[in-house]
């Protein structure tokens, strides 16, 4: 996947916005219709970001949800709660 810049993807946001307004308040035809029902990222601290994924729903149905919790000791974040040696106090 390529870099997009911020102000690119403010300028693709601003159109977005502006079609969904004159398609319902100006009543413009402008293929919002065609608009995926949700448009989401996915942000990858070591790259390989996913931007503008199409989706029926949030979350998407492929998707698996995963709990975490916060290590004070260590300062991380694991899949497993924190003993009490770790508790604030």
């Amino acid at each position: 996947m390529s870099f997009v810049s911020p102000r690119r993807r403010a300028r693709s946001i601003r159109r977005a916005v502006e079609q969904f307004f004159d398609h319902f308040f100006k009543r413009e035809d402008n293929g919002w219709e065609q608009t995926p029902r949700v448009l989401y990222s996915v942000l990858n601290l070591e790259g390989g970001d996913q931007v503008n994924v199409p989706a029926d729903q949030f979350p998407p149905t492929d998707v698996a949800s995963t709990k975490y919790y916060p290590h004070g000791r260590s300062r991380t974040l694991a899949t497993t709660e924190a003993g009490a040696e770790t508790t604030a106090g």
